[in-house]
């Protein structure tokens, strides 16, 4: 397998999804685990976490053997639209309100 036929689209998502939950796993290492039948405040968060870091891993480990998605202006556009109305929304709402922010 060479490495231009590695599918940098999913290895990177994994990546960063594999990071995200292993970091949600550290920050909540300090709360209490407690046991599956009295859950502590830890419980919730570092299983999400663990599960979000094994499915990084899985989309990542799938860039390897899929065929090559390339990143392009096209997959690009509908991400950079939606993250800006998020950050629109949350400008607009903290300084003129909910009702303009609908």
């Amino acid at each position: 397998m060479r490495l231009s036929q590695i599918n940098d689209v999913d290895v990177l998502s994994g990546l960063i999804f594999a990071g995200l939950g292993l970091g949600v796993v550290y920050i909540s290492a300090s709360y209490d685990f407690g046991s599956v039948a009295r859950m502590g405040p830890g419980f919730f968060p570092r299983v999400l976490g663990a599960l979000l870091a094994v499915l990084g891993i899985g989309i990542a480990a799938r860039g390897f053997v899929a065929p090559r998605a390339t990143l392009t202006i096209e997959r690009l556009r509908p991400i950079a639209a939606i993250g800006g109305s998020l950050i629109a929304f949350g400008w607009i709402i903290t300084s003129f309100g909910f009702v303009p922010g609908l």
